[in-house]
Parts: structure tokens; C-alpha cells; sequence
């Protein structure tokens, strides 16, 4: 542990019998922390983030180890004598890591692009820098095959714009070519996909439409990152997307698709089966039409087999950022190879949640992370929340204790509300049966949950406060209390 001290609330921990560690925690401090990534690295979990002050512009990468438990074992702030050093992706080289960002000098300096060499324990022992004209970086991908290590990112400009650049680099870390592609527009790069013999890519992007007339793009690469072909994303999906081989001949790709001529506006957490050839087979949406649910920002959707998909985001995803006063819950999604949902989870729901990252991990279960502010305070300051789940989404041993439960299959909002309120639950508990009772006990209100989404009408219910229960199998699975104003 290093002199910025760590608060570490450790909600939950147990082992299921197939040995699936599960856990709850929220690193909290006083600065402001931003999650970038999460991986599973020699029998623990690294946390990728940035921190600093919110007001200042001198962020710096603190990474995390954790052990399978969810208890610390090692923390380190990289490079804090520097103005600014962020590292946004880390892989896995030789017997420890490379990761990818970028470093200012000052305020008004140019960025430089960094890729360094660290130990196991997080220690620099190399570093290669490239020069760029930008003002910052945003998106960073890196895509490791046998012989090299191709890296896309996206550089702000003068008229915070993004421009997408290019590098392929040795596993000597020597520059085998670069690509810097059109500059007008806004051009974000968000996965790489590899064929087998490496010598073409899928790079998913946005910035491209010009030549589609679809919100993003797959640009196909061939070994010289010369873009070969380009082709639009069918359905709309825009953003936050994600992709990943089910096998020889198709691919899993998710991202955030718009619902065009909808009000309120409605995006939701889009899922596609793609063909080899970028077809598509199938398509799925998961969502409710009165609120955003984005896919998580940096990685959202990972399996270890074909029939058990996590697909994770943000539901009630806030467009006026993360100090939005608004309530919001990580969303964790379980489907098979045919895009059926298996299961529907939430986490959260008492302060503003964002996804940012997840992976699915070798124990069977999935790890789902972001960043959590809680807006009854008036501090701008985030945590990092990260929930480890087991291959049914449980966090497990934490009882019949549903007031405090983290676990929820189904949700109400807004809360407080007014006309109506949304039941949201997962296809687990189809047909749960709804009750809502008044501040004496007497019932109110039911409802059976035959849809997934379900609205109530409750102009009948004068304002006040109604405790409501959900009833699934004989046993409870929800609770809580609605307010109306």
C-alpha cells in the first residue's frame, strides 16, 4: 500500500462449491478516479485507473492487484513526480505487462504517445515514446498476435475532433510501420478483430460514415494497416462497441444503438451474430424504452464458451456525466450462442453507476467494474466499484437480507416517481408476482411480471411511500419501497 491511503469496504466474500470466489468492493479516497480496464493476470485481478483532481489536468495511472478473494495485494501510482501519465490498456508480455496511454510534460504540452515495459510488480523497466500534435488522447486498442503487436488510438485535436492513428510494433518494441488516416471528423476506434493467418484486421471504428452511411464502420486492414475495405455496422449500432470470435466462421459483436424517432430519446445495449464475412445473423436489444442503457464504455461483453455470453452496461446511463444526480445500476446480461437470455442481474441503484469495463473469468463467473458517485453528497469525487459475480450473476452468501441486497433481478423506476413507475426483471423470475402495499400493510397494488419490462399506472395512489415486495417460486426475490411525489 502506497502513502495515498485506500479505504476498502469489503461488502461480501464467499466461495461457491465450484470454487467460484465471489465479492463486492469500492475502493474510495479523496481525489477523482476514473476505471479504464480490468483483467485476470496469474491467479489475481489488475485494476487499470487514472486520479487526481478533478479541477487539474495532471492525472496519473494507479493499478491495483487484487487477489481472487477481492483483497488488495499491491498498489501503485505510476510515475506521480510527472504532470501527467495515463495509461489506459494493459496486456500481458513476458513475465509482466505492457500497457499503452500517454504522458504530458505540461499543461500546454503536446501529448506523448507511451508505451511502457513493466515488471510484475508494476515497476517501469522500459519505456518507447512517440511525439504527436494532439492535445490529448482518448481511445487506445492493441491487438496481440504471435509476431507483433498492432496498437490504434484516437488523438484530440485543436477542435477536439479525433483523428485515428497506427502502429504496428515489434515484440522488441521497434516500429515496423505506422498509419495516420483522414483527419476530418471525429474517427474513435473501439475493438480489433484478427483473422487466423494475421494478415488482415477488422478494426471497429466510428468517423467513417461517408463511405457507409451507418452510424460506425468495420475497416478492414491488411498487414501494412493500409484500410483495405470499409464497411457500415448494420442496425445502428454507434458506440461502445465490442467484438469476439464464437468460432471459425462467426463473431459476437455488441455496442449501443440509438432508437431514432423515440421520446424520450431510447438507446439500448445492442447484441449482433455476425458472419465471418460481416453479415448479420441475428440481432437482439436489451433494454427498456424509457431510459438509456449503454453498453460498459471500454468493454462490455466476454465468454470463455459460446453458451455462456456476459454482456454488461449501465442502466439508466446518464448523458450529463458521472455527477449526474441520478440513480443508476450496473446491468449484467447471460445469453447463449443464440442470443437467448438466459438471465438479467442488477447492481447498484443507490448512487450513479458506469460500466466501464468486464471480463468474463476462468472460474466461470464474470467481473464487472466502473466508477460510482454517490449524489447525496456534494463532493466531486468518484470511487471505483468492482463486483465480482459467479456463473448465475450471485454474489454468494449474502442470505435472505433483501433490504441490502447488492443482487437484484428485477428493478423500480423512477423512485421517487409520479404518474407510473417501470418494472424491469430478467426472464429468471417470468411470471413473479408484483405486490405494493401502503404505509399499514394493506395491498394495494399487484401484478404479474409476464414481460420484461412492465409500466404501472399509479394515478390512483396518493403521494407517499409504499414498501413492494416481489414473489417469485414461493419465495421473495425483490423488495424495497416506492415513493410518489
Amino acid at each position: 500500500m502506497n502513502k495515498f491511503a485506500l479505504l476498502i469496504c469489503l461488502v461480501f466474500l464467499a466461495f461457491t462449491a465450484l470454487c467460484q470466489n465471489t465479492f463486492e468492493i469500492t475502493i474510495s479516497d479523496t481525489s477523482y478516479q476514473k476505471l479504464s480496464q480490468v483483467m485476470e493476470s496469474n491467479d489475481s485481478y489488475v485494476i487499470v485507473s487514472t486520479r487526481g483532481n478533478i479541477n487539474s489536468n495532471n492525472h496519473h495511472t494507479h493499478l491495483l492487484r487484487i487477489d481472487l478473494g477481492g483483497m488488495i495485494l499491491n498498489s501503485k501510482l505510476m510515475k506521480p513526480d510527472a504532470y501527467f501519465y495515463a495509461l489506459y490498456k494493459l496486456i500481458e508480455f513476458g513475465d509482466g505487462y505492457l500497457g499503452f496511454g500517454y504522458q504530458k510534460d505540461s499543461i500546454n504540452a503536446n501529448p506523448f504517445i507511451t508505451i511502457a515495459e513493466m515488471n510484475s510488480d508494476f515497476l517501469i523497466v522500459n519505456e518507447k515514446h512517440y511525439e504527436t500534435n494532439y492535445t490529448g488522447i482518448s481511445y487506445v486498442e492493441v491487438l496481440k498476435s504471435i509476431d507483433n503487436i498492432v496498437i490504434f488510438y484516437s488523438g484530440i485535436t485543436d477542435s477536439y475532433q479525433h483523428q485515428l492513428c497506427a502502429y504496428k510494433i515489434s515484440n522488441d518494441l521497434d516500429t515496423i510501420c505506422s498509419k495516420r488516416y483522414s483527419s476530418s471528423g471525429t474517427k474513435l476506434t473501439f475493438d480489433i478483430l484478427s483473422s487466423d493467418n494475421n494478415d488482415l484486421t477488422k478494426v471497429f471504428v466510428r468517423g467513417f460514415a461517408q463511405y457507409t452511411n451507418t452510424p460506425s464502420q468495420i475497416l478492414m486492414m491488411d498487414s501494412s494497416l493500409n484500410i483495405s475495405a470499409i464497411k457500415g455496422i448494420p442496425e445502428g449500432i454507434g458506440l461502445y462497441i465490442d467484438a469476439k470470435p464464437l468460432d471459425d466462421y462467426r463473431y459476437i459483436l455488441t455496442g449501443k444503438k440509438t432508437v431514432w424517432n423515440s421520446s424520450p430519446q431510447d438507446d439500448q445495449m445492442a447484441i449482433a451474430l455476425m458472419d465471418a464475412m460481416d453479415s448479420l445473423l441475428s440481432f437482439e436489444m436489451l433494454g427498456a424504452p424509457d431510459t438509456l442503457d449503454y453498453p460498459g464504455v471500454f468493454g462490455n461483453m466476454d465468454f470463455k464458451d459460446s453458451d455462456n455470453i456476459f454482456y454488461a452496461g449501465t442502466k439508466n446511463f446518464s448523458q450529463n456525466g458521472i455527477f449526474a444526480n441520478s440513480e443508476a445500476w450496473f446491468v449484467l446480461n447471460k445469453l447463449n450462442s443464440s442470443l437467448e437470455l438466459q438471465w438479467q442481474k442488477f447492481y447498484g441503484g443507490n448512487a450513479n453507476y458506469q460500466l466501464i469495463d468486464m471480463i468474463s473469468t476462468q472460474d466461470g463467473g464474470c467481473l464487472v467494474a466502473g466508477n460510482r458517485y454517490d449524489y447525496q453528497t456534494s463532493i466531486n469525487e468518484t470511487d471505483i466499484y468492482i463486483v465480482k459475480v459467479n456463473e448465475d450473476g450471485l454474489i454468494v452468501g449474502t442470505g435472505e437480507e433483501l433490504p441490502n441486497i447488492s443482487v437484484q433481478d428485477a428493478i423500480v423506476y423512477p423512485n421517487p416517481g409520479n404518474e407510473s413507475f417501470t418494472i424491469q426483471s430478467g426472464p429468471q423470475i417470468n411470471g413473479a408476482l408484483f405486490e405494493l402495499f401502503d404505509m399499514n400493510g394493506n395491498l394495494v397494488l399487484t401484478t404479474t411480471l409476464d414481460e420484461r419490462v412492465e409500466t404501472i399506472s399509479a394515478t390512483s395512489l396518493s403521494t407517499g411511500t409504499y414498501p413492494y415486495r416481489i414473489t417469485f417460486n414461493n419465495k421473495i426475490v425483490g423488495s424495497g419501497k416506492w415513493v410518489k411525489k
